[in-house]
């Protein structure tokens, strides 16, 4: 026969101490850590990123690619390769294939739109 669960008792103390009962979290605390996750891993805002002209631009040359070719525009690049990209600054396809996020397929893709756009603000 069983017998009750006395938070005070011994060997309740080594049955929670060893994960064996869970008490229920509150929804607010479960819900603020959740939040907490969410915001850890969202990339850096614009505002935060080395270029943020730059960024922009790259941003409407996606948004022009993406109506073009009728994709979303995360298909594209992501926010967060457009922000390495206007970080790094590349200038020939071999720095580009280095920009975290960006593989042979994308480089051959847009590679020379994305590097005439990198170029044209590194000379102003």
């Amino acid at each position: 026969m069983g017998r009750a669960f006395d938070h005070h008792d011994i060997q309740s103390m080594a049955i929670i101490n060893q994960g064996g009962v869970q008490k229920k979290q509150d929804k607010s605390r479960r819900e603020s850590r959740i939040k907490g996750h969410r915001e850890s891993i969202k990339g850096p805002k614009e505002d935060d990123s080395k270029n943020p002209e730059l960024c922009s631009r790259l941003k409407k040359w996606r948004l022009d690619m993406a109506k073009k070719k009728r994709l979303p525009a995360f298909r594209i690049f992501t926010n967060r390769v457009l922000d390495n990209l206007a970080s790094e600054l590349p200038t020939s396809k071999d720095e580009l294939l280095m920009v975290q996020g960006v593989g042979p397929y994308f480089v051959e893709r847009y590679g020379k739109d994305i590097i005439k756009i990198v170029k044209a603000y590194l000379s102003e």
